[in-house]
Order: structure tokens, then sequence, then C-alpha cells
């Protein structure tokens, strides 16, 4: 569900710490231009399934930053990502663009220092799962394929493009 931040969350609500629609090695799909809205909303939920992946895949890295930079005595870390990732939307005075962003309770400190990991963290490209779930998504007038090879992500196997 995207967040409307015009809207403010009630005290003692969620916090929402925004993190980015794509790895940061990638190019994202800009706010303004044809098939956006599709294309990075697709964007998100690729991102979020892979920021889920990287968690679990790098946990002792993030066990060891978290002691590193916020508590020594941390001594595991759930298996699972503890924390919601959601795709929250923000206005922009070219249209509304959106992002995934990490849900968590303040109060839970697992959870706090998990965002923040994730935030310092993130991967720099996509995953094979991700660029598979991408190429399969339609975006607008393009295919998802057709929007990473516009994207520079991929290379175009196929000839002119």
């Amino acid at each position: 569900m995207d967040h409307d931040f015009m809207n403010p969350v009630p005290e003692g609500g969620p916090v929402y710490l925004a993190l980015a629609s794509t790895p940061w090695g990638v190019d994202c799909a800009q706010v303004g231009r044809a098939g956006y809205e599709a294309a990075a909303k697709a964007e998100c939920k690729a991102f979020a399934a892979q920021l889920a992946r990287h968690y679990k895949a790098n946990r002792d890295a993030a066990k060891a930053y978290i002691c590193e930079n916020y508590a020594e005595d941390i001594t595991t870390l759930p298996d699972e990502l503890p924390i919601e990732l959601v795709t929250t939307s923000h206005p922009h005075d070219f249209g509304t663009y959106y992002i995934v962003s990490a849900k968590f309770d303040e109060e839970s400190d697992i959870q706090v220092y998990v965002a923040y990991w994730l935030e310092a963290n993130g991967p720099e490209d996509w995953d094979e799962e991700a660029l598979a779930e991408l190429a399969g998504t339609p975006n607008g007038a393009m295919t998802g394929l057709d929007y990473l090879i516009a994207q520079d992500v991929i290379e175009n196997t196929e000839g002119d493009g």
C-alpha cells in the first residue's frame, strides 16, 4: 500500500525511513516521463523483494555493522527481515514519485538498527531474481525488458533498440 506523506502518521504510529526505488548503482524510472508510475511501482516491488533477500544473505554483515555502529551487545538478528518494506509516494514538481521505505516501530531497537543498516548497505545492482521480475512486468507502452534496456540495466541483444 502506498503511504501518502502529505498526511502525517499519527503520534505513536510507525516510522517510515525512505530508502530508494532501485539499487544505488542503477538508474531509476524518471518522474514525469511516459509510463513512469507503472515502471516506478514495478521497480519498487522488485527492489523491496531484493532488499529482503539482501538482508537474509548478509545477516552476519548486518549484525557486525549494527554492533560497530549502534549496539555492541546484539547477539543475534532474526532470520527474516524484521521490518516491513513498503512503496511510499511523495509529491514532486513534476508529479508524484515512488520509493521503497522501511516501515518500523521506533520502540524496537532491532527494527531501527536493521532499517538503518539497509539504508547504508543496500545492493549496488539488481540481482537475477529482480531482473527476471522486471523483465516480465508490463510498463505502460514498453515491456519491462524494453524498460531495462532503455535504462542501460541490461544489454539489447536483439539488434536496434
